[in-house]
């Protein structure tokens, strides 16, 4: 495998882990551990009940049985985490900056994480963000921690 592919793949991979931002209990922002967990389990679940539609099933985590309106609750948050991160990595981008700087500012940005990859990479800086950008990044800052 040549340098650049594996620069690629891991950039990619990096990309993805910036996403999790902790586990349960954590003050770390992003989308947690826990909520990846009950999305997949919620994701088995609606495809087994596509290939069996009369099956009733409940989503259990361990012994414990997880109540719908969590599962509800965790899937608009990946809405409404999904929009914001678009939008915002579409405004980053619109400014100016290039795909993998713009979209990992508003990563890092929306789930405090600090450093991102290219221009804003952990070796470069956010000054050459323009200011309408350190905006959009602050208020995702902000958005990020509610």
């Amino acid at each position: 495998m040549n340098t650049i592919k594996t620069g690629l793949l891991l950039g990619a991979l990096t990309g993805l882990l910036m996403l999790i931002g902790g586990c349960a209990g954590s003050t770390a922002g992003g989308i947690k551990v826990i909520r990846l967990y009950v999305i997949m389990k919620h994701a088995g679940m609606q495809l087994r009940h596509m290939v069996r539609p009369r099956l009733v099933e409940t989503l259990h985590i361990g012994d414990r049985e997880i109540p719908h309106e969590v599962t509800e609750g965790v899937l608009g948050y990946l809405l409404l985490y999904m929009v914001a991160l678009g939008f915002s990595a579409l405004i980053m981008t619109g400014i100016g900056m290039d795909l993998v700087s713009g979209t990992t500012a508003a990563v890092s940005a929306l789930n405090s994480i600090g450093p991102g990859l290219g221009t804003v990479g952990a070796a470069q800086s956010f000054a050459e963000v323009p200011d309408s950008g350190l905006y959009v990044l602050s208020f995702a800052m902000l958005l990020g921690r509610l």
